[in-house]
């Protein structure tokens, strides 16, 4: 077990992924819950999926080659119910994501 807590503390304190971080940094999990991307009983949660849609834009990659390449990827039709469930709110997650990005950009940017 202690093998297990010193790999899992590398993992988090040296390997750490920039993705994730900013995700969790705009605090995601919350935006997701006030836009009613809340988990089933069936299904994977709602968080799991945007971060494999994040990782898919960000390495340029179509759905079907992620999921031939990855080993953690879903199967393509739960990719395809994520986006068509109209129980979530899509433009306010959208506009609330965004925002949360924009305000942790804005001191980065000089006034003048």
């Amino acid at each position: 077990m202690e093998l297990d807590n010193y790999i899992q503390t590398a993992v988090r304190s040296i390997l750490k992924n920039p993705i994730l971080e900013v995700l969790t940094e705009i605090k995601i999990t919350k935006i997701l819950k006030q836009s009613n991307f809340i988990k089933r009983n069936v299904g994977y949660p709602p968080f799991q999926i945007i971060l494999h849609f994040v990782y898919m834009l960000v390495m340029q990659k179509r759905q079907s080659t992620f999921i031939k390449k990855s080993d953690s990827a879903f199967g393509k039709d739960a990719y395809y119910r994520f986006i068509k469930d109209s129980r979530y709110n899509w433009r306010k997650f959208l506009m609330l994501s965004t925002t949360a990005l924009l305000q942790r950009i804005k001191p980065l940017h000089k006034k003048w």
